[in-house]
């Protein structure tokens, strides 16, 4: 489900989905830890009305492989599940 990163500030250990190219895998990740450094967010809307809030430089699988989302154009497909 979703869970703010303000939730998930030094949290227990995380389990988290990734697209290999061909399969899902599934991993564990570090707690999110602050930096201190407050960066800008942007709010990319899906035609699903999904919507993620992430820094520009946060890369999200599309058809044409990972993008930061500063990148991504209007064609571009996101890869998204429930």
């Amino acid at each position: 489900g979703e869970i703010s990163i303000k939730k998930m500030t030094n949290e227990r250990i995380l389990s988290v989905s990734t697209w290999d190219g061909s399969k899902f895998k599934y991993s564990i990740c570090s707690p999110v830890q602050k930096t201190g450094i407050k960066k800008k967010v942007l709010k990319l809307t899906l035609k699903n009305g999904k919507t993620l809030k992430a820094t520009p430089d946060h890369e999200v699988l599309t058809r044409r492989g990972f993008i930061e989302i500063q990148h991504l154009l209007t064609t571009d497909e996101v890869l998204c599940y429930d």
